[in-house]
């Protein structure tokens, strides 16, 4: 177990980024959202889609996978 002494204002400052209610991810569930935020489940949903029509579209660029036809890619 590891741990941390505090010994001023300014080390507790820095250190209280780190807390568990600071956090977006859920500790105990994985990859899940924390139940300490309280954002609406249709923005949730739509970060979730848009991070991964990013991922999908990095995947195309790179040539991965081929693009569905009808299709276009700005680049």
């Amino acid at each position: 177990m590891n741990g941390y002494f505090i010994v001023d204002g300014r080390i507790f400052n820095i250190l209280c980024r780190l807390h568990p209610s600071t956090g977006v991810m859920d500790l105990n569930h994985a990859n899940e959202i924390s139940a300490n935020l309280d954002i609406p489940k249709p923005l949730t949903s739509t970060i979730d889609n848009w991070i991964h029509m990013e991922e999908e579209y990095l995947m195309i660029l790179d040539g991965d996978i081929k693009p569905k036809p009808g299709e276009e890619l700005c680049v």
